[in-house]
């Protein structure tokens, strides 16, 4: 049943798409001066900024802090200490080591910067964060030995404190720093959750049918802190030392601002995000191991186009995701390391995403990696489901998109540079295993150059366009040098042993088990609608297999490629490649089932005959390149 959705989803959407787009060309276009000033990106691959404190690990002393259970002892007056809640006032560096069951409370002010060393310490709350900051400049964490922090599964609720007020307080606080690396002197920002001030009149009659939609993306839900370790400021991890992060409630690691990952290992176990920051996440050398419920590495603002970005630049990034792996809002830029998305829905997501050294592996249930262009307004999408319910019903269709945006001038982002993938150094791997999904797909352009090498596999589909190993509304450009070996099945392929009845011959309770939120009534209506739009004539082969059209003309390569269509090859078969003289040019082994393969290196030579064993496929293939003008453009 799962493969019938697939491609009953597919026929809708477009059915949908079509009735969607009549009907805004219908409709009055809303007043220019209601439109929300764009942000312009400045083009990537971006660095992080790791200044004199970032990277101070060593100390000449500090005041100590010994807790066992609920009772600590200090070194000085200074500190606080009060059943079980350690609260640090002035600026300095703490020593924390022991047991302590409670909560490290830094109440520090806007100017003060905290150095605080977690030395072979347990930190175990019962009630809301273990480590909470109000409002200190800068909290950095240096790690010694191993260390371990948990929170409560239930936080306190604290009905005077909402994230609006939160907001105004950052946006004070900016204003009196001093400069530390482009964290000073910072503009006021713009309340990051003002979508829910705005109306959208589609969504809202989709409420109507659907009473208690949850909306995952909608943060005003943590009006109180919700992470284990809350950061209203800068936050800085370094050391040499292990952090183990345990999430009960929501959110591991929750930075208001800059958060910087210079060494150190980080684990992080968490209900909800795992590591969030508002600002910008950097990582240098450390070592991040995440487990989340939702995203794994999230960055939000979006009204700035100097913020919301996420850069790596070195050490290894290990990630397992309900949601998105890493998810930038502006630049999303891998300088280096080793960063592995070990599960997800989507693998990586940003505006303008560069590539320029290190390993990546990607697996994701949606897209790979994935481009698009931030807007003030987001809200999540209703299921199809709901939109057909709507059709049905004679409501107003909203747009299916997987993002609503408030309306802009221009939504073709087709020729848009500030959307793009530039993969031009190191080694990505991308599967996908999904439905409509793409390995990597670009609402822009898609660039792979220099000496990267990127290997794209994708369970479904083919190697250009929908349902693809590589997508984008725009260009396409594979420049010399680059090596790239693409995979899809050429086929929406059914699960082994799927029967595939015709559309004739499904009930509304099989509507129900690919649907269950319908009634009987309304799968049945459901099931009425879709009679009236019978798949095309061939759309299946033999095997009930879904045949995609593909093409080797969707991209531009400049050095020469070898393009192949062949019988569904079993998943652990390899693809070999060799020249005329026996030599290997290559040696690969697919994460899935292929059919359809792309494979371009400069290890070929244009005009010259290859041998290429594809599973159970034998087969000799001319190495071909196309011709193109105007690519003086190209930076490499």
């Amino acid at each position: 049943m799962k493969f019938h959705k697939q491609i009953i989803n597919i026929f809708i959407i477009l059915l949908l798409s079509n009735l969607v787009f009549a009907q805004e060309n219908t409709e009055d276009k809303q007043p220019e001066e209601n439109q929300p000033e764009e942000i312009i990106l400045t083009p990537g691959p971006i660095t992080g900024k790791y200044n004199e404190n970032d990277l101070k690990e060593y100390y000449d002393s500090g005041i100590e802090i010994h807790c066992v259970g609920t009772t600590c002892t200090s070194s000085s007056d200074e500190v606080l200490v009060d059943e079980g809640k350690v609260t640090i006032s002035y600026a300095g560096t703490y020593i924390l080591h022991g047991e302590l069951n409670g909560q490290v409370n830094i109440a520090a002010t806007k100017d003060d910067l905290i150095h605080l060393i977690l030395r072979n310490v347990t930190i175990t709350s019962d009630f809301g964060p273990a480590v909470y900051s109000e409002k200190c400049k800068k909290l950095i964490i240096t790690t010694e030995g191993e260390s371990t922090i948990s929170d409560s599964i239930n936080y306190p609720i604290n009905e005077e404190e909402t994230l609006d007020n939160e907001e105004v307080d950052e946006e004070n606080n900016e204003n009196s720093e001093n400069n530390e690396n482009n964290e000073n002197n910072e503009n006021n920002e713009n309340n990051e959750n003002n979508e829910n001030n705005e109306n959208n009149e589609n969504i809202e009659n989709i409420k109507n049918i659907e009473n208690n939609e949850n909306n995952e993306n909608n943060e005003t839900k943590n009006k109180s802190p919700n992470a284990c370790i809350f950061i209203d400021g800068n936050l800085t991890f370094n050391g040499k030392g292990i952090l183990n992060v345990i999430a009960n409630f929501d959110e591991g690691i929750r930075c208001k601002k800059n958060l910087k990952f210079v060494s150190g290992k980080i684990n992080v176990v968490s209900k909800g995000n795992a590591i969030k920051a508002k600002n910008s996440i950097s990582v240098k050398t450390a070592e991040i191991i995440v487990v989340s419920g939702k995203s794994g590495i999230k960055a939000t603002m979006d009204t700035d186009p100097e913020k919301g970005f996420v850069v790596i630049d070195g050490g290894k990034v290990i990630v397992k995701s309900v949601k998105d792996g890493i998810h930038a809002e502006t630049h999303l830029s891998i300088n280096g390391g080793y960063i592995t998305i070990v599960e997800s829905e989507e693998g990586i997501e940003g505006q303008m995403i560069d590539i320029t050294a290190g390993e990546v592996h990607i697996n994701a249930s949606n897209d790979g990696i994935n481009a698009s262009k931030i807007s003030y307004v987001k809200k999540k999408s209703p299921s199809l489901s709901l939109l057909l319910k709507a059709l049905l019903s004679g409501k107003k269709l909203p747009n299916i998109s997987e993002e609503q945006t408030t309306p802009k001038k221009e939504t073709d982002f087709k020729d848009d540079e500030q959307v793009y993938i530039r993969i031009t150094g190191g080694r990505v791997n991308v599967f996908v295993n999904g439905g409509d999904v793409d390995g990597i797909d670009s609402n822009g352009s898609i660039y792979i150059g220099n000496d990267a090498e990127v290997y794209v596999n994708n369970t479904s589909g083919s190697i250009y366009g929908s349902i693809s190993s590589i997508d984008a509304q725009g260009s396409k450009i594979i420049n010399k040098l680059a090596t790239v070996l693409a995979t899809s099945s050429g086929k929406i392929v059914p699960p082994p042993g799927t029967p595939l009845p015709g559309m004739d011959k499904m009930t509304a309770e099989d509507i129900i088990e690919i649907y269950p939120e319908f009634k009987k009534e309304e799968a049945q209506q459901y099931l009425d609608f879709l009679k009236q739009f019978p798949p095309p004539p061939n759309a299946f082969d033999e095997k009930g297999n879904y045949i995609v059209e593909s093409s080797d003309k969707a991209a531009t390569i400049l050095q020469p490629y070898i393009y192949l269509k062949f019988d569904i090859q079993e998943l652990g078969k390899k693809i070999i490649v060799r020249d005329s003289k026996n030599k290997m040019i290559i040696r690969y082994k697919p994460k899935t089932a292929f059919g359809v393969m792309l494979f371009t290196s400069p290890k070929l030579i244009e005009g010259e005959t290859y041998t290429v064993i594809a599973g159970d496929v034998t087969t000799t293939a001319v190495a071909k390149i196309d011709v193109v003008i105007n690519t003086n453009w190209l930076n490499t």
